[in-house]
Order: structure tokens, then C-alpha cells, then sequence
């Protein structure tokens, strides 16, 4: 969903099993687009099969999903099916226990890599469950496991663009926030 020009919404996830496992990421859109009207596009699930990455020969293969924009695993690229106004690349990877991967990064981009579960070593660096790593200037980038390991990868070219944020509402001055505060009370943000 790209939010633009407003759009009021609420998510209800079902849950299985009394157990809920997602993530839901904001994006920032560049200044040039934060009034751009509301979009929507419904994803199935059949459009985001888990791709197998190849391993060496004594390893089980790792496997990923791409959401959006193209991902290079040992120069193997991987794509998505939602394309974003400020690219962004997103994708879970999940690598089985002993495994090495490269990850061939755009130096121009910020990466981010969010290791859900398990263990990595990343760049030579170990990245616990539920910790962040955060890379710039790579251009390869070596991503190990001992025991198997589940990530979410994210990255983009920054926008070098100030940020103000009230609740929901994301601008790049304190100005527009509470010009879209009025907006929203008005009722005409969402026209």
C-alpha cells in the first residue's frame, strides 16, 4: 500500500494457533511523491513462491522470497513482484545450518539485515536472533550460518531528505506534519 495522499486503514492479521509471525514495513516516499494519491495492489500468495537458492554439495539449499526489487545471491538474481516509488529491495532469506552465501550489495544503497531467527555471521560480524545489522559502501558481503538462520533484507538508495513523523503521518518538516494534522481533521487529506 502506498499511503500518498492518505488513506485510512487498519490491519487484522489472522492468527494460527494463537500465534502471529510478520512484519509490516513503512517506507518513506521521496518529498516529490509524499502527496501522490493512495495505491493499493493485492499480492497472492502464488505471485511470492520461496525461490531455492543452490548450495554446495553437502549443504541443504537456502531459499528465498523476494517482495520487492531484485536480489543477487552468488550472482544468481532473485526478483519480486511489487515495484516501489522509491526502490527499495525486500526479501526473506532462509539459510540452512552451514551455509555461505554472497550477497552482492549495491554500493549506492543502505542495507539493513534483520535476523529473525537463528544466527548469522554477516560480513564477519555474528548477528543474534532479533538483531540488526546495518551496511553501507559494500559491494559483496558474505553471509554464513552455522545453525540455520532467518532474515529479512532490506535496502534502498537513501534519500538524503529531512524526516518528520507524527504518528502516522510522514513528512520532511514539522510544517507539513501539522499541515496534514489540519488536512486529516478537515477531512481533505484523503480527497
Amino acid at each position: 500500500m502506498s499511503a500518498g495522499k492518505g488513506v485510512i486503514h487498519s490491519e487484522k492479521p489472522l492468527m494460527e494457533q494463537g500465534h502471529l509471525h510478520g512484519f509490516q514495513l513503512w517506507i518513506n516516499l521521496p518529498a516529490a511523491n509524499k502527496m501522490q494519491p493512495a495505491a493499493w495492489k493485492d499480492i497472492p500468495l502464488s505471485e511470492l513462491p520461496w525461490q531455492t537458492v543452490p548450495a554446495g554439495s553437502d549443504t541443504a539449499p537456502a531459499s528465498i522470497k523476494v517482495i520487492s526489487g531484485s536480489l543477487q545471491l552468488d550472482s544468481q538474481t532473485y526478483s519480486g513482484p511489487l515495484q516501489t516509488t522509491a526502490p527499495t529491495r525486500v526479501a526473506d532469506l532462509r539459510i540452512s545450518a552451514g551455509q555461505s552465501l554472497t550477497l552482492n550489495a549495491a554500493r549506492d544503497e543502505n542495507l539493513l539485515i534483520f535476523v529473525y531467527e537463528g544466527q548469522a555471521d554477516i560480513a564477519g560480524q555474528p548477528v543474534n536472533s532479533r538483531q540488526m545489522a546495518r551496511i553501507s559502501d559494500a559491494d559483496d558481503l558474505q553471509l554464513i550460518t552455522q545453525e540455520g538462520a532467518g532474515m529479512l533484507i532490506l535496502s534502498g538508495k537513501p534519500l538524503n531528505e529531512p524526516v518528520a513523523h507524527h504518528g502516522p503521518f510522514v513528512m520532511n518538516t514539522a510544517e507539513e506534519i501539522q499541515q496534514a494534522i489540519a488536512d486529516y481533521q478537515a477531512g481533505t487529506l484523503t480527497d
